[in-house]
């Protein structure tokens, strides 16, 4: 096999990879409008989100993202990110996280809100290195800001 038929092959398998990993995310879109723990399925358990978020998170995040935070909001798509709220049962204004994942390229950031005597802590995990929380969009930023807040 020549050097071009090699890379010819490489460059179409690349590319199937690459429309493989897009059609995985945009799938998601029928999360939308959904709670991550419906009756027909957790958001939490599909294979990929949870092998990204156990990759992402310590042990104790995990589970507490997945199975201490009850309080579920629907699911939302904003500005291109499926934003996935939770918070905690009795105290949803005081400990809380998000999800938002950006379905163009699958990079994920979960932030977690916690309010303990008279401080507010907040973390922020990405799943690329070059994320910052500035890459969010304002909208998904600020729906992170206010999301402890009562909404009216």
């Amino acid at each position: 096999m020549s050097a071009k038929n090699t890379v010819l092959i490489l460059i179409i398998f690349l590319t199937a990879v690459s429309a493989t990993a897009q059609e995985n995310w945009n799938s998601l879109t029928n999360w939308i409008g959904r709670y991550p723990t419906d009756g027909k399925g957790n958001f939490f358990k599909l294979p990929a989100i949870q092998n990204r978020l156990r990759n992402l998170l310590s042990k104790e995040d995990f589970k507490h993202l997945t199975k201490e935070l009850l309080i579920e909001h629907q699911i939302e798509n904003i500005k291109g990110y499926l934003v996935v709220e939770v918070s905690l049962e009795h105290c949803s204004p005081c400990d809380n996280a998000m999800l938002a994942l950006n379905f163009k390229s699958g990079a994920m950031h979960v932030g977690f809100y916690k309010h303990e005597s008279h401080r507010e802590i907040a973390r922020w995990f990405y799943s690329q290195p070059k994320d910052e929380p500035d890459d969010l969009p304002k909208e998904v930023s600020y729906e992170f800001l206010y999301m402890h807040e009562p909404k009216l």
